[in-house]
């Protein structure tokens, strides 16, 4: 005997493999959509320095005060002193903040992330 149609479509394990596949993407971008959001914050307060024409700095120490103190404001927790680094050339401080975040994933296993935001500010 001869059927005329054959069976067509996706067994139970290719759409429990799809699925997995699928929350398994879910979960790791609610893992890291904190972070980014933090690096976001902290490229806006960075640039915002950049950005503040009015206000001239005396020192590096006052460019890294005034960066921490941005920080402190925005809740970013991420980033310490020794992330942020000030050099002078000329009549410009760089400013480079250079950080990595740690995120516990499943486990023993953790996503790392690391980030660059720089600006460039003029010199009193």
């Amino acid at each position: 005997m001869k059927t005329g149609k054959f069976q067509q479509g996706m067994t139970i394990y290719g759409v429990a493999f799809i699925l997995l596949l699928i929350g398994f993407l879910v979960f790791t971008i609610l893992k890291l959509f904190p972070v980014y959001m933090e690096n976001f914050t902290i490229r806006s307060s960075v640039e915002s320095l950049q950005n503040d024409s009015a206000k001239e700095y005396m020192g590096a120490m006052d460019i890294r005060n005034a960066l921490m103190k941005r920080f402190s404001m925005n809740n970013v927790s991420q980033v310490s002193h020794e992330d942020i680094s000030v050099i002078r050339e000329g009549q410009n401080y760089y400013v480079n903040v250079d950080y990595e975040v740690r995120v516990p994933f499943i486990k023993n296993i953790s996503l790392v992330v690391s980030f660059t935001n720089h600006a460039e500010v003029t010199a009193r």
